[in-house]
């Protein structure tokens, strides 16, 4: 069974009448597909730099594009869970749904944790394929100039780097978007203020996942290897794609 579900099995099996146990476990399974599909998910694709040669600035809107893209399905995944806990929480505490239900207290926080780790793997996964793709470039990069004598296509090394540095700010400042839920519930989280600090602002600014993550030192580990391996591709003439 998925670890996913445990909790509300157990809950099931001791605190909820037999007749909801059906309605509770198709809800579990709801998110542990959801949650499962998130963990598989990448914010890049592979197929924009395998045939002809693009410049650095085609390069980087097409990373833009494939992470916004790749974004909003996964915003779209995460903010389904809400509706279907809050079904779960219906029936377990046969109350109205608040999201704060202390019998479920528990199931949300393994939820957030779940969805950290998810995003963390999407991060990693990303910037993986990010490197893939910049050395792969680098290489046709080298290819066009050395054949074609195309001057076009040869970037002072500082401007490529810097091109290469926002492709990876675009990964890695991703989970801003995911916001979290306050401790023991599916309700987003904001920072408190006082009300002077609230005067302007639409809206209190809110808690995601993005300072959690940008702190994962193997994330960080994965960042420099980005640089490490562009700065290399450009400085020593060339890094095949690995």
């Amino acid at each position: 069974m998925h670890q996913y579900c445990f909790f509300l099995f157990h809950i099931s099996s001791n605190e909820l009448e037999f007749r909801f146990f059906a309605q509770v476990r198709k809800h579990a399974l709801s998110i542990t597909n959801t949650l499962d599909i998130f963990k598989r998910s990448t914010l890049l694709n592979h197929n924009f730099v395998s045939g002809e040669y693009i410049n650095i600035d085609d390069f980087y809107k097409n990373v833009e594009r494939d992470v916004e893209k790749n974004v909003q399905v996964l915003l779209q995944s995460y903010r389904s869970l809400k509706p279907v806990l809050l079904k779960i929480e219906s029936v377990v505490s046969e109350t109205s749904c608040t999201g704060c239900s202390s019998y479920l207290s528990s199931y949300y926080f393994q939820v957030q944790m779940v969805v950290y780790n998810a995003l963390s793997e999407v991060v990693v996964r990303s910037l993986a394929t990010l490197r893939h793709l910049l050395l792969i470039h680098a290489h046709h990069q080298r290819t066009d100039s050395k054949w074609t004598g195309n001057l076009n296509t040869q970037l002072k090394n500082g401007e490529y780097i810097a091109q290469a540095a926002r492709c990876t700010r675009l990964i890695t400042s991703a989970p801003k978007r995911f916001i979290r839920w306050m401790n023991g519930t599916c309700s987003e989280a904001a920072i408190e203020l006082d009300e002077d600090d609230i005067l302007g602002l639409s809206q209190p600014p809110s808690i995601s996942f993005y300072d959690s993550i940008a702190r994962n030192q193997y994330i960080v580990g994965c960042v420099v290897t980005v640089y490490r391996d562009v700065t290399s591709s450009q400085n020593l003439g060339g890094r095949q794609p690995a």
